[in-house]
């Protein structure tokens, strides 16, 4: 390793897995949620859940796990007391992306839990929860047969070689239609240190993509991330920049946050600016109608509908994107804050591929640039931390608004022909998020202004955090 920052950031990874510590250095913020989960938490929830599957005359459970720190421990507690409890394991292990539970949970159609801090509310750290209404063991059957006991368990076998084959044979399958097989471009691949790596790479291999990979080992600390593996953050860009000389090799970069299902990129002189990306993904697509969230729909909805693709707003808390366009819910029903996606829309590897097709057909600075002039001007989104509950918070910002637009679980989104407005409260921990953009300057200036007003009269100051944020944001994006 010859840059001195990683070696640094690897150094210090070593003295805080050792000594447990918590600190905050240069551009380390270390994510420890689930770090300090009580022994014997998951497995009291694990009865629990053995005793709703009774109920349900169930007898089948799929366990998988991503790579955070707490996932080996909370996967034991939960395999033990399902099995002590008389219900038979499907046992996925971890070190798998999100994505191949949603799908193949889906596709044996059982019940089944995942290990993960991703999107989870502090109480309900690292546990995703989905009951299948019409369980089907027949699947399930057949995967056992296919399985391997675990030495020394009751009911508990082994599925991940399968399940994870049948996983990526079915990503194979849904790029296979890309035209990725003759690119001959480089690619760099950052996994953030999570688990997507060896899935992009099987496929990558197979359609023969020259490659890179950065940041590919799995490490549940993500110390050697900006604030944890959020493929959006400038700062995680910025460490690829520090550590590699020359990027004006690689024809795009894809960023890919821990558990594999976000998903970023990037070209040698920056990030991909989240409205710009999805534009550019909408315009290679070609879809008759594109799914956006919140903001972003009323960001491009006129740039996309003047090249007739019609685009459709849907806010936070849908059961699924691509449910939404088939008019029905997402099979299942999950206990959390947002509904899994069985299809895999939000399938960071699959993304990745489509970028790779992308930029090899067109090319990217020219087409950004066109982007950038023809859709509304943007402020990224914006995070500080509050004293009080931040979904009360947000909460209490959207009765003001309440006849324009109605109040949310966790906040409010407001749209008009000319601007667009959206706050929310964190489900991890005590932030407030707000996002803005409008089609005239100053428009947008005066908007944000009464936004921060009232949330400086509901916690005095927190509107000129919220200000200072944006004005360090700015920069950076400039």
């Amino acid at each position: 390793m010859n840059n001195p920052e990683l070696e640094r950031l690897y150094e210090l990874k070593q003295k805080i897995r050792s000594t447990g510590m918590n600190p905050e250095a240069n551009i380390i913020l270390l994510d420890g949620r689930g770090k300090n989960i009580p022994n014997g938490v998951t497995y009291e929830v694990g009865k629990e859940i053995a005793f709703t599957l009774k109920r349900l005359n169930q007898g089948y459970f799929l366990v998988s796990g991503d790579g955070r720190i707490s996932t080996p421990q909370m996967i034991r507690e939960l395999t033990e007391a399902l099995t002590d409890n008389g219900i038979t394991v499907l046992y996925a292990g971890y070190n798998n992306p999100t994505p191949m539970f949603e799908i193949e949970r889906a596709r044996l159609g059982i019940s089944g839990a995942n290990i993960t801090a991703s999107h989870q509310s502090f109480e309900y750290n690292g546990l995703k929860l989905v009951f299948e209404r019409n369980a089907n063991g027949k699947e399930a059957e057949e995967e056992l047969r296919q399985g391997i006991k675990l030495r020394g368990t009751i009911k508990t076998y082994n599925v991940q070689p399968s399940l994870r084959k049948h996983y990526i044979e079915t990503l194979s399958g849904k790029v296979r239609g890309t035209r990725t097989d003759n690119h001959k471009g480089l690619v760099l691949y950052d996994a953030m240190q999570g688990v997507s790596f060896p899935f992009f790479r099987e496929i990558a291999d197979e359609k023969k993509i020259r490659y890179e990979g950065f940041r590919t080992e799995p490490d549940g600390f993500f110390s050697l991330t900006d604030g944890g593996p959020d493929p959006s953050r400038v700062g995680n860009y910025r460490i690829i920049k520090e550590a590699i000389p020359d990027l004006t090799k690689y024809g795009i970069i894809c960023l890919v946050d821990g558990d594999g299902d976000r998903f970023s990129a990037a070209i040698s002189s920056g990030l991909i600016k989240p409205p710009v990306l999805v534009v550019m993904r909408a315009l290679h697509l070609r879809p008759e109608k594109f799914i956006a969230e919140y903001c972003l729909a009323s960001i491009i909805r006129e740039y996309l509908q003047n090249k007739g693709i019609e685009v459709i707003g849907v806010k936070r808390g849908r059961p699924s994107l691509i449910s939404k366009t088939k008019e029905h819910k997402a099979p299942g029903a999950e206990i959390g804050l947002h509904h899994y996606n069985d299809e895999g829309v939000d399938d960071g590897i699959e993304n990745a591929f489509e970028m790779i097709s992308l930029a090899e057909q067109e090319n990217i600075g020219k087409r950004i640039k066109e982007i950038e002039d023809g859709i509304r001007r943007f402020i990224p989104e914006i995070r500080v931390a509050t004293q009080q509950n931040s979904k009360a918070i947000a909460e209490m910002v959207a009765e003001k608004y309440a006849s324009l637009s109605p109040s949310t679980k966790d906040g409010m989104i407001l749209e008009k022909d000319d601007y667009a407005l959206y706050i929310r409260g964190s489900s991890n921990e005590n932030k407030i998020t707000v996002n803005a953009n409008a089609t005239r300057q100053g428009t947008l200036d005066g908007i944000v202004e009464g936004a921060f007003a009232k949330l400086s009269e509901i916690e005095p100051g927190l509107g000129e955090r919220l200000r200072k944020k944006l004005e360090e944001e700015t920069t950076k994006n400039r």
